[in-house]
């Protein structure tokens, strides 16, 4: 299967960028609180382990 083989590697480093665009019903849920909260991760540290598990 060709196609299954350059077909991860580029979803994989693609999706972290046009993810939170394209499915922004998902995607936030999870990149959201991951970005808001390593800017914050000294006052969110606690906030980013709850959503990470």
């Amino acid at each position: 299967m060709p196609p299954n083989s350059p077909s991860p590697p580029r979803p994989t480093v693609c999706t972290h960028k046009p993810a939170p665009s394209q499915q922004p019903s998902s995607t936030p849920d999870f990149h959201f609180p991951a970005t808001t909260t390593a800017t914050a991760t000294a006052s969110n540290q606690p906030v980013e382990s709850q959503p990470h598990a």
